[in-house]
């Protein structure tokens, strides 16, 4: 039988080996990260690990929403760059234009490890203020994506392995860099890999807010993960999960709650039929409910595999 579909966060005793971001800095992936830390107690007990595995660790002056963001890296002058070029600091507390920090913004994302055509659409978009509906990355969703693109489930756990936007979801720099550090999970923390595969090799239905930018619209996702196959427009399944994200950056924001219901629907179903228009859902050949996509929100269905 097989074990009820959940979400969770991975933890092995090892803070460094329960993230994709830290196994990629230990492994050279990435010049740094950032972590937070609720408190210097909390960066001591931290650095612990981060200095078991040769991991340089630097804790920012100020709190943002509560917390202290710690840059990592295997050396110490990548950290000492990342925490002075961070540009969420300067956007959040500091009230600075994203024009003011494009530089910044561009040089901190090369040092947690984008690729350089995602960096250049994100920068791009955000001088435009670029909308999800006219975002070249959601125009066109592949119907079968690799699971290493996978990243939705940031924001609610620590199952994922790149937490940025890719300019595509068939960005080639994207899946290489991805791979590469999937590839390092599995050396060195093969428990957490058999985690982000069991959880992110799955169809998910994500609803997105058209109206606001692409990046801001992403992080305030909600969705259903779901134990089941994809063929062709339809999406058969046996069991579903809902979720939402909850990052500090948007609680001020409108997030309109209108799947509610279509959880409860979700839930009943087995069976949904997707058309361009937004989707139906069945229970076994009978239609028990739909949704319309509209300029307030909009479905997508991510097939991962």
């Amino acid at each position: 039988m097989e074990e009820k579909l959940e979400m969770k966060s991975f933890w092995n005793g090892d803070f460094v080996l329960s993230s994709a971001d830290l196994i990629a800095a230990k492994a050279g992936l990435k010049k740094s990260t950032r972590v937070e830390c609720f408190n210097m107690d909390d960066f001591k007990i931290k650095n612990k690990d981060f200095k078991k595995h040769n991991l340089i660790a630097i804790s920012s002056d100020e709190i943002l929403f509560g917390k202290f963001n710690v840059y990592i890296s295997k050396l110490k002058r990548y950290a000492l760059e990342a925490k002075k070029c961070d540009p969420s600091y300067k956007i959040i507390k500091n009230k600075k234009s994203f024009n003011d920090v494009v530089e910044d913004v561009g040089r901190f994302s090369e040092l947690i490890g984008y690729p350089s055509c995602c960096i250049n659409q994100y920068v791009e978009s955000a001088l435009q203020s670029e909308n999800l509906a006219s975002n070249k990355t959601f125009l066109k969703i592949p119907k079968r994506i690799s699971f290493v693109f996978n990243n939705i489930l940031n924001g609610v756990s620590n199952i994922f392995i790149s937490f940025h936007v890719p300019c595509s979801f068939s960005c080639k720099k994207t899946l290489a860099h991805n791979q590469k550090i999937f590839n390092a999970i599995k050396k060195l923390s093969p428990s957490f890999a058999q985690e982000i595969e069991k959880l992110l090799k799955r169809p998910y239905l994500i609803f997105l807010q058209p109206q606001l930018s692409a990046y801001a619209s992403w992080d305030m996702r909600k969705g259903f993960m779901f134990r089941g196959k994809v063929k062709k427009n339809e999406l058969v399944y046996s069991e579903t999960f809902y979720f939402k994200t909850n990052y500090p950056d948007y609680k001020k924001n409108k997030n309109p709650d209108d799947i509610s219901d279509m959880n409860q629907l979700i839930q009943k179903g087995d069976r949904i039929k997707f058309d361009s228009n937004g989707f139906i859902v069945y229970s076994g050949k009978k239609k028990i409910g739909k949704f319309l996509n509209s300029s307030e929100l909009k479905s997508f269905l991510f097939n991962f595999v």
